[in-house]
């Protein structure tokens, strides 16, 4: 049996110093977020031809570069660490993503507004964040995209809440994260299940970086612990730090009444969540993907009725084809990419060393064949070896040289 004593629930002031220290390296880097976001519609022109781009998909990328706090969030990414270049190739990566899994909007999974709803808005709760309240129940036939859809459904309704703000020239802060009040009542320990939280860890997550500021669970029993103790080794420790088990007089210690439904001992009617779907795509919204795919067909040549399905080449290290040469790259939909993310000094010593042989192995081979000789010919001096033995031995190791170095 594992004991629920195991868990701890950190304190209010915590969590108020971590949004606090968040809110001012957003303060310090706002002129580093706008000088991005600059570049990236320079860049923006030349995506739109080697991505095949629809107005309709320019307008949609163009308002996610336009988003300050999502750039905010790449730029502070751990890989990233505020570096310009490494940020522009992570947005380019996501704008990817994006049009592979949720472009066109019309093609979103239909959800039952009682599993996603928001809660709360911006100042309703103590730490200055939307809440949204996550049932867990049966899994849903198209989990994966309504994880990703649940995703920028939230991305959007933080930047709308902020263009809220800023229209009305309120002296609230910047929005930067949401909070999740999450329900494990139903929870139960199956592969599915496991499968899909490595899943959203893995690839949504990093697609959505750093708007996730904290996670309170409630309805957990101690019949749950196995299920905690399996999911505790899938996650890693700063996501394991965000997580917080609350009773009900614990939520009401953190958060206002009127923000906390009244099934969990909070005043907030059952009639007053917002469908989160519903906010932003509404089952009367245009077809963007006919326009979309009428736009690519009448800006190119015709094409097989069978198209083969779009394939990723590996450039290597040295290619000259390669824009990030000395560093292993996939190119994909025209556009290149980093391997592993990054920039990452082993492949470049790799690289580096790779060049040293091809240019200077003749070199490296004479002067380790003077080397033998020489401790040979020593060897004859102090041993006094035969003739016929130096002679077998020279022929011998001059022979199988080259195939030493081959390994």
């Amino acid at each position: 049996m594992v004991l629920v004593t195991e868990i701890q629930v950190a304190p209010v002031s915590f969590e108020s110093a971590s949004h606090r220290e968040l809110l001012d390296r957003y303060r310090e880097h706002e002129q580093d977020i706008k000088s991005l976001q600059c570049v990236l519609m320079q860049e923006l022109e030349s995506l739109r031809d080697e991505l095949e781009l629809s107005p309709e998909s320019h307008a949609w990328i163009e308002e996610y570069f336009n988003d300050e706090v999502t750039v905010f969030h790449v730029l502070r990414m751990q890989r990233n660490n505020f570096i310009r270049s490494h940020a522009i190739e992570c947005m380019h990566r996501n704008v990817v993503w994006r049009l592979d899994h949720l472009w066109p909007l019309r093609d979103r999974p239909v959800c039952n507004t009682k599993l996603l709803s928001v809660l709360s808005s911006t100042h309703d709760t103590a730490l200055g964040m939307p809440m949204l309240h996550v049932t867990i129940g049966s899994i849903h036939d198209d989990i994966h995209s309504l994880i990703s859809y649940s995703a920028e459904c939230l991305r959007l309704y933080i930047q709308r809440l902020n263009e809220i703000e800023s229209t009305n020239k309120l002296s609230s802060p910047t929005v930067l994260q949401y909070l999740i009040l999450l329900d494990i009542k139903a929870l139960s320990l199956k592969v599915d299940n496991l499968d899909i939280l490595r899943w959203t860890v893995e690839e949504i997550y990093p697609k959505f970086p750093g708007m996730l500021a904290a996670v309170y669970v409630v309805n957990y029993t101690w019949t749950q612990g196995g299920i905690w103790h399996v999911i505790k080794q899938m996650l890693p420790d700063r996501a394991l730090r965000r997580i917080f088990f609350l009773r009900e007089r614990d939520l009401l210690d953190r958060f206002p009444p009127a923000s906390i439904p009244r099934a969990y001992g909070g005043s907030l009617p059952d009639g007053a969540s917002l469908p989160l779907f519903e906010l932003f795509w509404p089952s009367s919204a245009p077809n963007s993907a006919s326009s979309d795919r009428h736009a690519r067909s009448a800006n190119s040549d015709p094409v097989p009725a069978c198209e083969p399905p779009l394939s990723r080449i590996s450039l290597s290290s040295t290619s000259l084809d390669n824009p990030f040469f000395g560093y292993p790259t996939t190119w994909q939909r025209g556009t290149a990419f980093l391997r592993h993310g990054r920039r990452r000094k082993r492949d470049l010593v790799r690289t580096l060393l790779v060049l040293l042989w091809r240019r200077w192995h003749l070199r490296i081979y004479s002067v380790l064949w003077i080397i033998a000789i020489l401790v040979i010919l020593a060897n004859v001096h102090v041993h006094r070896l035969a003739p016929r033995r130096v002679a077998l031995s020279l022929w011998f190791w001059f022979r199988n040289a080259p195939l030493k170095f081959m390994r």
